[in-house]
């Protein structure tokens, strides 16, 4: 099996339970403490350790939170972009800025980067 794995950094004003709520109702998705289970995918929702060490707040390094996307089933390419792409966008609908890191950022809307 192919596995995908994009790092998605996530600024918005909420607490990273609320965070995993709304990604969960975006998604239909099913909370697991911090990993949010649909379909072939599961995504974790986490602080952003590095966060409090970056001093320029416009450096996407320092948003407080990152959604590690990873496909847990075969599936294709497209798929999987289509649903990051879609998280990425419901996301940005939200109020928040979204920053992708892969090797397929310019396949995803915004070129990977959504403010």
């Amino acid at each position: 099996m192919a596995e995908f794995y994009t790092k998605l950094f996530v600024q918005i004003d909420i607490a990273l339970q609320e965070l995993l709520q709304l990604v969960a109702n975006t998604c239909s998705g099913n909370i697991d403490v911090v990993t949010i289970e649909v379909d072939k995918i599961e995504i974790d929702i986490m602080k952003n350790e590095s966060a409090p060490t970056i001093s320029d707040p416009n450096d996407f390094m320092s948003y407080p939170y990152t959604a590690e996307v990873v496909n847990i089933e075969d599936m294709s390419l497209e798929s999987y972009l289509e649903f990051t792409g879609s998280l990425m966008k419901n996301l940005n609908s939200n109020g928040a800025k979204v920053v992708a890191a892969c090797d397929w950022e310019d396949k995803l809307p915004g070129h990977g980067k959504l403010e």
